[in-house]
């Protein structure tokens, strides 16, 4: 499964993502939508707490848009820096 997602520049606010790559993405839609109507900024995602279960989700340390949004808070510390 691949996930993308895309954040405003200045304040890291998620616009929106893309899943694909899984039969299973309809948990993740879900997720990004209540995260954009939110409002959650990268560091926010990264940082959030999801309960999984082994035979229905990626395992914590594994799950996709927290990895994302691990990678977005990466990137744009490297930019600042």
């Amino acid at each position: 499964m691949k996930v993308k997602l895309i954040f405003e520049s200045g304040d890291g606010v998620l616009l929106g993502g893309q899943i694909y790559g899984a039969l299973s993405g309809g948990e993740l839609i879900n997720a990004i939508s209540a995260f954009v109507t939110k409002r959650m900024t990268a560091e926010e995602i990264a940082t959030f707490q999801a309960g999984t279960h082994p035979a229905l989700t990626a395992s914590p340390i594994a799950y996709q848009l927290v990895n994302a949004a691990e990678s977005a808070v990466v990137k744009n510390m490297n930019r600042n820096k």
